[in-house]
């Protein structure tokens, strides 16, 4: 039977555990080729935390449905030796992956850097860059078409509350026709402020759409689901997509490109 733990017993192990990874981060603080380690691994670690402490409230039925081929952005933390770590793209290859299921089975995708591909993965050419390049040229567009929409828009409401400030100004009688005119250059005041906050939102969509632009560009010389990788992880590790309007949404591999991870799977791990 087991020990029943003590609240003294797991105090000392965490003191101990905590002192270990404080001398562990120290050491690779001190040593310039080891800085960046140090860095993840204190990313992991706070990211990690979240994870625990948002454990018994996630609520997987609340994320978009992931079917078979759908890529996303999933973060591996910090891992040990060759194994990947980081944020990384990932297609899922469960056959049916029910909203409600807290984990999902993935394996992750890499840029070939036009290299040949290692005989443990499955190379998928330009498939995945297209893909995302395409959804993302579409995004940009519609965006750019909507920011100058608003820009016209805005153009003739500062021309209306400039004309309305200006007889606001003149010597008119009737106080009627002056509380008519504060009326509408009130309105137009809030209607203006609502288009510049919409302005604002645009525009941080773009910059958002230039910074992943940025990330799939590294996959246009091709990429590769490295196969031997393959892992379950909890659905509190997809960074996106989360909703419908996220980043990846929609995005799947086609059924030639699944077949070719298929037979990958069976090569590495199915004996006949």
């Amino acid at each position: 039977m087991e020990k029943e733990l003590t609240k003294d017993e797991v105090v000392k192990n965490k003191e101990k555990a905590i002192r270990c990874l404080d001398l562990l981060l120290e050491d690779f603080i001190n040593d310039p080729t080891h800085l960046k380690k140090a860095n993840l691994i204190s990313y992991w670690i706070k990211d990690y935390v979240t994870y625990i402490n948002f454990e018994e409230k996630f609520d997987s039925s609340r994320l978009i449905r992931y079917p078979r081929g759908s890529v996303i952005k999933v973060n591996l933390g910090f891992n040990v030796g060759k194994e990947l770590g980081g944020l990384h793209f990932a297609v899922v290859i469960d056959n049916d992956n029910k909203r409600n299921a807290d984990v999902l089975t993935i394996i992750p995708l890499s840029s070939t850097d036009g290299k040949n591909v290692h005989p443990r993965n499955a190379d998928l050419g330009s498939e995945l860059f297209q893909k995302i390049n395409d959804v993302q040229n579409t995004l940009m567009a519609k965006a750019h078409k909507e920011l100058l929409e608003l820009q016209k828009i805005d153009n003739a409401f500062t021309n209306t509350i400039n004309i309305l400030e200006e007889l606001k100004t003149q010597n008119i009688e009737e106080n009627q026709q002056l509380l008519e005119i504060a009326k509408r250059l009130a309105e137009a005041f809030n209607y203006k402020n609502e288009i510049e906050s919409r302005q604002a939102a645009i525009t941080q969509t773009i910059d958002t759409i230039n910074r992943n632009n940025r990330e799939i560009a590294k996959l246009k010389a091709g990429s590769m689901a490295v196969v031997n990788q393959i892992t379950t992880v909890s659905k509190q590790r997809i960074f996106t997509p989360k909703r419908s309007e996220d980043f990846l949404y929609g995005i799947r591999l086609s059924s030639t490109a699944m077949e070719k991870i298929n037979d990958k799977i069976k090569e590495l791990f199915i004996r006949e």
